[in-house]
């Protein structure tokens, strides 16, 4: 699925009731997938935690507002799921369909920021845009742009006021079944100077270090090294 921007002006949000239903069979596999994956972190000394995350089910676009009907579902059953693609493929309905806000970053030098996931969460990603899960926080629904701006705050240590110029591009599908915001966040500072920024440690430290590409360079790059998440080229 790719949603492109088309005259959007406006994302809002609806809680829905989740369709995310496993049997007791396919609770019992996920449920000890979580437990290998927890042990698997644990010897290794990288986090890993439960928390809820939204769920995308359903979407419509009425006068040139996107509306997005989400629920809730643990990012244990979500990420249990990578390791277990023929549960999904033995019942489409418990796709993880997990809600994501992404930014492709410019700097005022021209060059698409990227970064190298750090080792100490669990996961199989190496390079990542920034971003991250869409989650509920308190019981509050923030709006995504927002959402991704404390995302860019907290992952590359840029307060807001150095942020020029932020656009929706459009909403697309990764392989793994998760759904993408995906913005273009332009930024008043050169790449030099946003890893100095980065590298004084203001960060959250999910990002082992952050590296700029030439735009000329960027749909290669997503395509070899971050393949999951191809469908931006199609946004692009």
């Amino acid at each position: 699925m790719i949603i492109k921007k088309n005259g959007i002006n406006e994302i809002k949000i609806n809680l829905v009731q989740s369709s995310f239903n496993p049997s007791s069979d396919e609770t019992i596999k996920l449920s000890h997938q979580w437990d290998i994956l927890l042990e698997e972190s644990k010897k290794s000394g990288k986090l890993l935690w439960d928390e809820p995350n939204y769920r995308l089910e359903d979407y419509y676009i009425k006068k040139n507002i996107l509306h997005l009907e989400l629920s809730e579902i643990p990012f244990s059953k979500r990420y249990a799921l990578r390791y277990l693609p023929n549960l999904i493929t033995e019942n489409s309905k418990l796709a993880p369909y997990a809600l994501v806000v992404q930014a492709l970053i410019t700097t005022n030098d021209n060059y698409y920021i990227f970064g190298k996931k750090s080792k100490k969460y669990h996961t199989d990603l190496k390079y990542t845009l920034i971003g991250g899960i869409y989650s509920p926080i308190k019981g509050k629904q923030t709006e995504p742009l927002s959402a991704l701006s404390n995302e860019i705050s907290e992952e590359l240590g840029v307060g807001h006021e150095m942020i020029s110029d932020s656009k929706f591009i459009g909403v697309y599908e990764s392989t793994n079944y998760n759904y993408y915001i995906l913005y273009k966040i332009e930024l008043n500072k050169s790449k030099q100077e946003l890893n100095v920024i980065f590298n004084n440690g203001n960060n959250d430290g999910e990002l082992e270090k952050i590296f700029g590409i030439r735009k000329n360079k960027v749909k290669d790059f997503i395509k070899t090294e971050i393949p999951s998440c191809a469908g931006i080229v199609e946004l692009l």
